[in-house]
């Protein structure tokens, strides 16, 4: 059996794109089924690993695991799996998979940005790894980010022998609005609250136009709700393939997201990772393939000129 195993509903649309032969299609996490029924894919539900809420649950966590892993080991088996497509590399999920199928079985599917710029600083990455497996998550080495060269891949952006056919339909409303594309930076400690609201505030007023923010999956902003409301921005609440299969912006941007890179490359889009205290973010993006297709803007001033310089699509 050849499976791939998706995240987002971004790698189920590549698999749809590239014609992809798999017999099934594996995910953990349940806001995927609706995505994974319009497929047509057959799916298999795996479930996921248990992150403990406090140092209470440390031992549920740790069996609970230890038997995810063994029954995941399982259904590898029984299902007799010869060829799995990843999109993440180095995860604990797909280090287990790789480990039970072995390289030769693996085709990895480069389809974002944390294949081609480190974002994270290795202490960080060591930090999360050392507490996934104090936990019973799989062991992995977070000092080794990248999987071996000579393993089969495909990539979007360097050799671009991956594609993405999602252009926004002609059908779509035209609104004279900026959608701001969310990630989890709060959810995953990459700045505080009261530096992503200071960002979001930054880009409502670089705008002169209306600003729509449409969240992460992960993302929980029900304590700082009524502080957005404030700020003035509008939170969609539809994924970011429903809202870009519909709505026709004058200008899309991100702190930074692999979600901008959704967004057809004739449309104004652009990363500001420095608007929401992103230095470093900022750096790696802008020697990085990634800024071969998106605009890296640094200061607010240019933002604003980059928002107001654009032209509503269709009629508005």
């Amino acid at each position: 059996m050849r499976i791939a195993i998706v995240r987002n509903p971004l790698h189920v649309a590549l698999l749809v794109d590239n014609r992809s032969d798999v017999d099934e299609v594996w995910y953990r996490e349940r806001f995927m089924e609706p995505t994974l029924v319009d497929s047509g894919f057959e799916t298999r539900h795996i479930g996921r690993e248990m992150r403990p809420e406090g140092l209470g649950e440390v031992r549920a966590a740790r069996a609970h695991n230890r038997a995810y892993y063994a029954n995941l080991r399982t259904t590898i088996s029984d299902c007799r799996v010869s060829d799995v497509i990843a999109f993440l590399e180095s995860e604990p999920l797909e280090e287990f998979v790789r480990g039970v199928v072995g390289d030769d079985h693996i085709e990895l599917w480069e389809e974002g940005m944390a294949h081609y710029v480190d974002l994270e600083p290795l202490y960080r990455v060591m930090f999360r790894s050392a507490v996934q497996t104090t936990v019973g998550f799989y062991p992995r080495r977070p000092w080794i980010r990248r999987w071996p060269a000579d393993l089969r891949r495909r990539d979007r952006f360097a050799e671009r022998s991956l594609v993405l056919s999602r252009p926004i339909p002609s059908d779509s409303k035209a609104v004279a609005r900026v959608l701001l594309i969310g990630t989890p930076l709060i959810q995953d400690g990459r700045c505080s609250e009261r530096a992503f609201l200071r960002g979001l505030a930054t880009v409502v007023s670089a705008s002169a136009l209306p600003v729509d923010y449409v969240p992460h999956p992960r993302e929980d902003l029900a304590d700082i709700a009524s502080e957005i409301r404030a700020i003035g921005a509008h939170v969609v609440k539809r994924s970011l393939a429903e809202v870009l299969g519909t709505t026709s912006y004058v200008a899309y941007v991100t702190s930074y997201s692999s979600g901008i890179l959704d967004v057809p490359a004739d449309r104004a889009r652009v990363m500001c990772p420095k608007v929401f205290g992103l230095h470093r973010y900022a750096r790696e993006l802008s020697g990085s393939p990634i800024a071969d297709e998106v605009r890296i803007i640094d200061d607010v001033a240019d933002l604003g000129d980059f928002i107001t310089g654009r032209k509503c699509p269709g009629n508005c």
